[in-house]
């Protein structure tokens, strides 16, 4: 069995954002092409972890991680 190799990734999108669709837009456009690259089949534990102020007015930074 193979184990699965816990990843990291960041976001910037609109403050606003609400963090369901940080998930979604994590899974789309992170976490699919990261398994379709690795040849994977699943994923687990995608999940946010916080959202940080950036020096751009009105844009923070969604950090989250999953499993692969």
């Amino acid at each position: 069995m193979t184990q699965m190799v816990r990843h990291s990734f960041t976001l910037n999108l609109p403050t606003s954002t609400p963090w369901a669709e940080v998930e979604n837009i994590a899974y789309n456009q992170i976490v699919i092409p990261h398994m379709l690259q690795a040849g994977k089949n699943s994923f687990a534990d995608l999940g946010l972890l916080s959202r940080h102020a950036t020096d751009t007015a009105g844009v923070s930074t969604f950090v989250g991680e999953y499993l692969l």
